[in-house]
């Protein structure tokens, strides 16, 4: 890549036309406001402007006020095991890394993006590294970081000149690959289907770079064009404190408008054009074992619509159950012989390693809420593994051996009952036995419950079940509000996505199980499968963000 004297302001146009289904087809366009900037020149301070509060770069963890910046956090998940920041190039080469690209070649990239503004990052949906490699001509790997409404993102790691990409690049475009989709981004759309992502390159210098991206959006089968979005440069100028000035003043509120279109377009989707809501699906496993392995439902509980205060609330009762669950393990494993070992699909988050025998692979934090709020081991299963698809275990019938009550712990503790968040799907499991023999009558003491608090020891024991009951109240009383929020602004999600309906999925999942043991499926070799397709994870390769199976 040839050095750059100075990074640009882009003026763009972004349009979105969705033709599927055709009684929903709509269309929009607006204006955006993005910047060019040399990745080496900007972590070198070389692009600040105003000493660094017009514009500037922050280092990891340094305050983010100023009138426009960029902040490391903001970009590319963190792959250090350490746990310790990186800066942006660090972490584009761990990303290069981890799909297989020498990133010791990276010489330089052009960054494409929004910046925060007075302070505020507001949804940046696409940011754009356009990776140069030492003594090359040209364009070399293209990363694109798509982020959606709840906080997630996710890569696709586009190396140009590979079998992967397209060999008929459709006119007017430098390159053009087509993968699987692995990102949820819009609420109308699921998963399946297809990407073709088509570019046209900055251009160098002496001309203005004017980089483009298209988005074609294909459904799987048969393959037919669902949704085309386009980011086009129509202008660019170098990024000085005169131009900076002008172009807000041109689009005062630019950087901030992202969210209010982007929910603006949905009511109209939702309510005029009449498209049904998918709920948010767990994202998917960077890890392709795991991926392969757990398959993942399309569902989770959170959506963007329950607000910021039940998120919080979730998530503070995630890391409560987290805590809890992981010093019942090391309580189980201080009794028995049995140890387990636990492992996130995040990249960013480190395995925790209580032993080797029982392994718990899940996909986030939600399993921790989950195993708390059912009544025993056996429901867990049913609603975790075999219904929404959120973990796997190793060995059935040993998870549910350890995730029983201790009795050397469980004396004189006993939780309340809360009520059951589909009491006629939750009841409708007690009292039967699926095909694996796990019976699914409620025990009289939660496993979860044992767990002493560091309280003197009669308030050790009668404290933790009031705790957890609480806890599983404020669960139960979010998914009820946000049921409630959603029949108020008479939202509607695709007949049998809705979030709160999980107990219904396990009374089917359960159905089918039945099914399958009368057919003579055994389901204990299925889980032996998909313990043989976590450990085959060297039997591939990763193209993008797709694992691809050595034929």
């Amino acid at each position: 890549m040839k050095s750059y004297a100075s990074a640009y302001i882009l003026q763009n146009k972004v349009t979105h036309a969705r033709l599927l289904p055709t009684s929903s087809a709509h269309a929009f366009v607006y204006p955006t406001l993005s910047l060019l900037l040399p990745l080496s020149a900007l972590e070198s301070h070389a692009l600040d402007l105003g000493l660094g509060r017009l514009f500037g770069y922050s280092a990891a963890g340094a305050p983010r006020m100023r009138v426009t910046g960029i902040r490391p956090e903001a970009y590319l998940l963190d792959y250090d095991p350490t746990g310790q920041q990186k800066s942006i190039r660090a972490k584009l080469e761990d990303v290069l890394g981890r799909f297989g690209h020498d990133a010791g070649q990276l010489e330089d990239a052009w960054m494409m993006t929004m910046p925060s503004y007075l302070g505020v990052e507001g949804i940046n949906p696409l940011t754009v590294f356009y990776c140069y490699r030492k003594g090359g001509d040209g364009l070399w790997v293209v990363v694109l970081e798509v982020h959606n409404t709840f906080a997630e993102r996710h890569v696709y790691v586009l190396q140009t000149g590979s079998e992967y990409e397209d060999k008929h690049i459709p006119p007017g475009f430098d390159h053009s690959w087509t993968f699987p989709r692995q990102f949820h981004v819009s609420p109308f759309n699921d998963r399946s289907g297809f990407y073709t992502c088509s570019i046209v390159a900055p251009s160098h210098s002496p001309s203005p770079p004017l980089p483009t991206v298209r988005i074609h959006l294909l459904t799987a089968s048969p393959s037919k064009l669902k949704l085309s979005a386009t980011l086009r440069s129509s202008a660019a100028v170098p990024l000085t404190a005169p131009h900076l000035f002008a172009a807000l003043a041109r689009q005062p509120f630019a950087l901030l408008l992202s969210f209010p279109r982007i929910a603006y377009e949905a009511a109209r989707l939702h309510y005029a054009k009449r498209l049904d809501v998918f709920a948010r699906p767990e994202p998917r496993a960077v890890e392709p074992g795991l991926e392969n392995a757990t398959r993942c439902r399309k569902t989770a509980p959170a959506t963007a619509w329950a607000g910021a205060s039940a998120g919080s609330a979730r998530a503070r009762s995630s890391k409560y159950a987290r805590r809890l669950t992981e010093r019942f393990l090391e309580q189980r494993a201080r009794e028995t012989a049995n140890r387990c070992r636990t492992r996130l699909h995040e990249p960013d988050v480190r395995s925790s390693t209580i032993s080797k025998k029982l392994t718990i692979t899940f996909r986030s934090s939600r399993f921790f809420t989950l195993l708390l709020a059912c009544p025993s081991a056996p429901h867990a299963l049913l609603l975790g593994r075999d219904a929404e698809r959120l973990f796997i275990t190793s060995d059935a019938r040993l998870f549910t051996q350890i995730f029983s009550a201790s009795t050397s712990s469980a004396e004189d503790t006993k939780r309340p009952t809360p009520p059951p968040s589909n009491p006629p799907h939750a009841n409708g499991c007690n009292n039967t036995k699926n095909p694996n023999n796990d019976n699914f009558t409620i025990p009289p003491i939660h496993p979860l419950d044992t767990v002493p608090l560091p309280l003197p020891l009669p308030l050790a024991r009668s404290a933790r079940p009031a705790l957890n009951f609480v806890c599983v109240l404020l669960l139960l009383a979010l998914v009820r509000l946000e049921q409630a929020l959603f029949g108020a602004l008479r939202a509607r999600f695709v007949r049998g996505d809705e979030p709160w309906g999980a107990w219904a999925r396990a009374e089917a999942a359960q159905l089918r199980r039945r099914q399958l043991s009368r057919s003579g499926a055994d389901s204990t070799e299925k889980e032996t499968e998909e313990r043989d397709e976590m450990s085959d994870e060297g039997e591939g390769r990763w193209t993008g963000s797709v694992w691809r199976r050595r034929k």
